[in-house]
């Protein structure tokens, strides 16, 4: 599957994606990861779609990369934007409802559509730190991106981006049906009336 117009030039990168967190990620049964390899001259937009296409995740929300790995840093944000066939496009264009720091001013936002692989800001050569992909601000999933290798030629023959590896079933995204409470704890509600179950897991 391709997303926009690429030439699939060198280099290319390996990268390991695993669900690091969100509201269903606990009913995944232990570690959970994809190795994704990309062209350079891909966008982070391409990259965003395969990450949900290998976790079984629909493109139905708002979504960003954060290159320092931190949450809400709106200097290295590179904004997915979601649910839309025009990822370039964001009803939000001055960041409402996103995290912002508290030192101004902050540089324009990215669009993943329009920054290359090789613009992202990526580690100089393979490196254990996570970069963050952020996907449903309701849901918070998070994955973590670890930049496992660069190879200098891309496959003629492959097409990119592609998973290359899988280790475990991926969480489902809207909880699957999995109850968030046993019979025993149903039956104590009924004292309260109806009311509102929310999707939380017991602690």
């Amino acid at each position: 599957m391709t997303y926009g117009v690429e030439t699939r030039t060198g280099p290319t990168y390996t990268f390991r994606v695993r669900v690091r967190a969100g509201l269903y990620a606990w009913q995944a049964n232990g570690d959970v990861w994809r190795d994704i390899v990309i062209a350079a001259d891909q966008s982070m937009y391409a990259l965003a779609m395969t990450i949900l296409d290998a976790f079984d995740f629909d493109n139905d929300h708002m979504s960003s990369f954060y290159m320092s790995g931190k949450r809400g840093d709106r200097y290295t944000e590179i904004i997915v934007a979601g649910g839309s066939p025009e990822p370039s496009f964001s009803i939000f264009p001055f960041g409402l409802f996103r995290a912002t720091p508290n030192n101004w001013p902050v540089p324009p936002p990215r669009y993943a559509a329009e920054t290359l692989v090789r613009d992202a800001g990526l580690p100089a050569k393979p490196s254990k730190k996570e970069f963050l992909y952020l996907f449903d601000f309701g849901d918070n999933w998070e994955f973590g991106i670890q930049l496992l290798a660069v190879t200098d030629a891309v496959d003629e023959r492959a097409i990119y981006p592609r998973i290359v590896a899988a280790l475990g079933d991926p969480p489902p995204q809207y909880g699957g049906d999995q109850p968030f409470f046993d019979d025993a704890d149903v039956d104590d509600l009924d004292d309260y009336g109806e009311g509102i179950l929310l999707p939380f897991p017991r602690t």
